[in-house]
Formats: structure tokens, C-alpha cells, sequence
């Protein structure tokens, strides 16, 4: 990546935001990590709990923009904003474009692109993969046509980013080679982890992976943790191992920074 490319070409990051500070804290890990990887200018905000906001962090790459666009005015400046979400649900078709149709208004004249959220980005199927091989390795001799994948998204009341996490589930299953796949959500839809466990059992298989699709920590995966273990409790006959969210990897960072070229370039 040439840094005189991209020297005045803003990128700014937007989390949900998190009541957690573990959560906030694995957000400003990938942070770094994208700044080390991208030579412009990178600010990040959030939609709610913390600061600075989605406004506020473009306010600052738009600063930041124009004190560099003072040492080559012949270059023009612009801004990429990427939603770090891995469903495209209400915050990346409502609510982060209505931020961007204000700072459109503030700021006539600076190009500002939405770049797409991160779903399928190949990089993010490679670490789901890696991050349930993991698990599968802690297990030595596990017979994976015996094992069941059950993936657990955010949930949301919009029908199409449901469907993404149930299309992802088959996508892993068939590339992992396990015996079936379900989908479910930790909140505000069926099937909810616990009918999930039910569904499984109702096929007469005992042997789970079960795998928390979220970027950082935060209190639902927690409680997809959490609903593990009461279930692993009450069935003693059952096994249940629990894959690691997907955390700050390099990976992530990777195809954010894919999507920032593929939006911008």
C-alpha cells in the first residue's frame, strides 16, 4: 500500500458501543492495529455508550483532512465511513446514514462514502473457520459427523440480517464437515440459543460447537456463555464446547481495510 495514496483519504470506523469496557477495549485494539495497517488518516467513533460519536469522529478526520490537504492542495481529500457490523440490520441501513446525510450537509464539498459492513467478507468466513477449528482441537477425537454447529448472532427485527447468519451457518457446516448446522439468535428473535439446544436434541445428537458470531466481548456473549453452561449442566450426557468470538484479529483488520480500497478505489 503506497502511503502517498491515501494521505488524504479519511477512514472512520463505527462500533456499536458497549456498556462493557473489555468491549470497548478489544474495539481500540483493532484500532491500532487498522492505523498501523493504513497510512491515512483513521478516526473511529460509536453509535451509542461511548464517545466520540459517529458526528464527532467525522468532524475529526474532517480536521484532520484539511490541516493535510494544506501541504498538497492540488490532491483532494475525501472520507470512507465503515460500519464495523457483521449484519446489515437497522444501525447500517438507518442509522449510520443518517449521521453521514448530516455531515453531507456540514461539510458540501468533502466527498463522504458508505463503505459495506463486514458479513461475508472472506477474511471474516477464514477467521469463523479458524476460530472453530480451534475448538474442534481442544476436542481431540471428536467425530465431526457426529457434532453439531450452532452459530449465534446479535438478532434483530430485520428479517434479512437474520437470514445472513442462517447462510453463514450452512456455509461453515458444509466447510467444516460436521453433521448439521443450526442457526440462532442471543436476543430479540427465535430460535434463541436455548430452543437451538432443543432442536439439536429433538435430532437425537449430544455433541455441540457452539460459536458466538460477534466481533468483541459484551454482555451477549456472555450470556451465550453463560446459556451454555445451565445447558451443559442440566444435560451431563450432552458435551458442549464453546468457540472464542471472533476478538481484534488481524483478520478483521484485513478486510476492513479491503472494504475501505473496494469503496474508495
Amino acid at each position: 500500500m503506497n502511503p502517498t495514496c491515501f494521505e488524504q483519504i479519511g477512514l472512520v470506523v463505527i462500533s456499536h458501543g458497549s456498556r462493557d469496557p473489555a468491549a470497548i477495549s478489544e474495539f481500540q485494539s483493532l484500532i491500532q492495529l487498522v492505523k498501523k495497517t493504513h497510512p491515512g488518516i483513521v478516526e473511529h467513533g460509536y453509535l451509542e455508550f461511548e464517545s466520540p460519536t459517529i458526528g464527532e469522529a467525522i468532524d475529526h478526520a474532517y480536521a484532520r483532512l484539511i490541516e493535510a490537504n494544506k501541504t498538497s492542495p492540488e490532491k483532494p481529500i475525501s472520507l470512507v465511513v465503515l460500519p464495523l457490523m457483521l449484519t446489515a440490520a437497522r444501525h447500517v441501513k438507518e442509522d449510520i446514514p443518517k449521521e453521514i446525510q448530516k455531515a453531507r450537509h456540514r461539510y458540501p464539498h468533502l466527498p463522504i462514502y458508505y463503505a459495506k459492513h463486514l458479513g461475508f467478507h472472506p477474511k471474516i468466513l477464514q477467521l469463523c473457520q479458524i476460530r472453530i477449528e480451534q475448538a474442534l482441537l481442544d476436542l481431540p477425537g471428536l467425530n465431526r459427523k457426529e457434532t453439531v454447529l450452532i452459530v449465534v448472532g446479535r438478532g434483530t427485527s430485520h428479517a434479512d440480517a437474520n437470514q445472513e447468519v442462517q447462510r453463514l451457518t450452512a456455509s461453515l457446516g458444509e466447510r467444516l464437515g460436521l453433521a448439521d448446522g443450526i442457526g440462532c439468535y442471543a436476543d430479540i428473535v427465535s430460535p434463541l440459543l436455548p430452543e437451538a439446544f432443543e432442536m439439536a436434541c429433538g435430532r437425537s445428537f449430544t455433541k455441540f460447537i457452539l460459536f458466538p458470531y460477534f466481533i468483541f466481548t459484551g454482555h451477549l456473549v456472555k450470556k451465550v456463555q453463560e446459556e451454555a453452561e445451565q445447558f451443559q449442566e442440566a444435560h451431563q450426557d450432552c458435551l458442549v464446547k464453546v468457540a472464542k468470538y471472533l476478538g481484534p484479529d488481524s483478520l478483521v483488520c484485513d478486510g476492513l481495510i479491503d472494504l475501505f480500497l473496494q469503496r474508495h478505489l
